[in-house]
Order: structure tokens, then C-alpha cells, then sequence
């Protein structure tokens, strides 16, 4: 993976992924835009590209005030298109902060 800084507060990024199981090899590329909206906010939106070409991601995390809480998925035009979506993912998830600021 590469990413790239291009201002203070966002960055832009590539992952190239190889994945095997069972004898089956699965590529797949994805780019994505990072970025903080304030500072207790910051917002995630992506592209990937590999078996289909129409994953669409998208993601948000909040700063609490021991870490922080995030919702994430990786094909949102699934959401869009409920009546035919065969599956969903989402991850949620909180971080905690321990140690120097």
C-alpha cells in the first residue's frame, strides 16, 4: 500500500491486495480519500476494484475521550440496491488510547 499527504488534515491511498484460499486467487486494487473534518471527526471514502467493479466505500470515526468509535463498509452500493444484495458488511468498532499524548 502508498498513501499520499497531500494537506494537513487529508491523504489519499492505494492498496494492492493477492489473497488465496483453496486454490483460488483473488486480486484486487483499492484507492481511497482520508480525511479529519474538525478535530474530533474524520471520514473515509473508497473505490476497489477485483472480482466486480462496483464497490464503494465508505467510513466515519469520532474521537471520544479515551479513544475513539468508528462505522466502516466497503460496498455501499449494496446498501443502494437492497432488494438484490446477496450480502453486507459493515465493521464497527471502538479504539482506545493508553500510553504518552
Amino acid at each position: 500500500g502508498l498513501s499520499q499527504q497531500f494537506s494537513p488534515k487529508w491523504n489519499c491511498g492505494i492498496l494492492l491486495r493477492n489473497t488465496s484460499y483453496n486454490w483460488v486467487t483473488e486480486k484486487s486494487a483499492t484507492v481511497s480519500l482520508n480525511g479529519s473534518i474538525g478535530q474530533k471527526l474524520s471520514t473515509s471514502v473508497s473505490y476497489t476494484a477485483g472480482t466486480k467493479f462496483n464497490d464503494f466505500g465508505v467510513g466515519i470515526r469520532m474521537k471520544a475521550f479515551f479513544g475513539d468509535t468508528y462505522l466502516i463498509t466497503d460496498n455501499i452500493t449494496q446498501i443502494l440496491n437492497i432488494k438484490n444484495t446477496n450480502r453486507l458488511t459493515f465493521s464497527v468498532g471502538m479504539n482506545f488510547d493508553f500510553g504518552t499524548k
